[in-house]
């Protein structure tokens, strides 16, 4: 599945962990029946740094550390064009109340993900968190499909 971005340049993709990273935080949007990390449109003048340290201010979740795997990823943007998608796994340092994230949030066990049969966007999200979580995929920028 394609997702139509709300950016003509670049948007992030926010994979938060729970505080014991046994948890991931995701929402689906009531039309898209496809489970995603919490996504936020990166201003053409801004930074995908910046973006994160803003949302992680406002949407109340407190101190976050961010992690060394990123997942890049091509999408189509409004009017068809190219946008460029950063997957950025942030873990907590505390409790989240997911509703206070976003309504439709909720917390997914990180073990099994890849395998729990549920629609994900991008579709290798549960391989990339699993295996930040677990160690075995590398430091550094990912290419992930989308």
């Amino acid at each position: 599945m394609g997702l139509v971005a709300s950016c003509s340049q670049r948007i992030v993709l926010i994979a938060l962990l729970s505080c014991d990273s046994k948890a991931v935080l995701l929402c689906c949007p009531a039309d898209a029946g496809v489970w995603w990390p919490v996504r936020l449109p990166v201003p053409d003048a801004g930074s995908v740094k910046g973006v994160v340290r803003r949302w992680a201010e406002r949407a109340t979740v407190g101190a976050v550390t961010r992690g060394t795997v990123t997942g890049r990823l091509r999408v189509s943007g409004r009017g068809g064009g190219p946008c460029e998608a950063d997957v950025v796994i942030l873990k907590a340092a505390g409790p989240v109340d997911a509703r206070l994230v976003d309504v439709s949030a909720r917390w997914w066990p990180v073990a099994g993900l890849a395998e729990a049969g549920v629609g994900l966007f991008p579709a290798e999200l549960g391989l990339l968190v699993e295996g930040y979580v677990q160690g075995w995929i590398p430091d550094g920028v990912i290419t992930l499909d989308a």
